[in-house]
């Protein structure tokens, strides 16, 4: 009787993102969403609604596809108080993924709201 430690390297080729799993909150309709930020047609910087399907989950990650584009910024933080619509102060911050992870990320700002 020896233990080993082994260690499994999972490469996902679906199109998505990985994102934090605390960037996630369940919609209405039983669904998951996550927001991201836009501004309006008046300039005001609001919550915009993302529906995503989990596909994979690693760690605190989860690795989604839906109505997330490349390039817009996640609400991470705060999100169980954000609807969408709703007027959001950004304060950007770096992606805290390991960049030693064993999975492939695609980058994606974040924020938290304020």
């Amino acid at each position: 009787g020896q233990l080993a430690k082994v260690e499994l390297i999972e490469e996902v080729k679906d199109p998505g993102f990985w994102v934090p799993s605390l960037a996630l909150t369940a919609d209405h309709s039983g669904l998951w969403c996550c927001y991201t930020v836009a501004e309006d047609a008046s300039g005001v910087t609001v919550a915009v609604k993302q529906a995503v399907e989990i596909l994979h989950m690693r760690d605190e990650f989860v690795f989604v596809r839906g109505t997330l584009q490349d390039g817009q910024v996640l609400i991470r933080g705060g999100v169980p108080r954000v609807v969408a619509g709703q007027q959001v102060r950004v304060k950007m911050t770096q992606p805290s993924v390991d960049s030693s992870a064993p999975w492939s990320t695609t980058s994606m700002p974040s924020s938290s709201v304020n």
